[in-house]
């Protein structure tokens, strides 16, 4: 089982009017919670699917390793470098906002199927959210983590 946990800052709900007005009893709280509820697909889809694409997470070395063979083995190619320095910056990032966009390197990750983010070596593998959610993973990065 995967749990995500959703952390807001603080004022975010009612700055992206979620909600309109202070709680204080416990009424307007419960149908505040709905509101919110109701809205759970977009904030869902905007703080985890979209900052992390459609892409599976990996180790760090695992990820090393599967950009090296997308990239031939050529650790000294530019795409490799590239590659590299975007998942630093990404992992490095309190929010995926504050990262470069550089659409060419994102493109490489899609083509992987590979988030820039990585895991701990805890926790090897992490499909796509996405995936999760379909209940399948990326047969081929399953292939290659056994």
């Amino acid at each position: 089982m995967l749990r995500f946990e959703l952390a807001l800052k603080r004022n975010y709900l009612r700055d992206k009017n979620y909600i309109h007005e202070k709680f204080i009893t416990i009424e307007e709280l419960t149908d505040a919670l709905k509101d919110i509820l109701i809205m759970a697909p977009v904030l869902m889809q905007e703080h985890i699917a979209d900052p992390l694409w459609s892409g599976a997470m990996v180790s760090k070395d695992l990820q090393k390793k599967f950009i090296r063979r997308y990239c031939n083995y050529k650790t000294d190619s530019a795409k490799y470098k590239k590659m590299i320095a975007y998942r630093k910056a990404c992992n490095r990032a309190k929010s995926m906002e504050n990262v470069k966009d550089n659409p060419t390197v994102r493109e490489y990750f899609r083509e992987m199927g590979l988030s820039p983010l990585c895991t701990s070596e805890a926790v090897r593998y992490i499909p796509a959210f996405a995936d999760l959610l379909a209940e399948r993973e990326n047969e081929e990065i399953r292939k290659y983590l056994s």
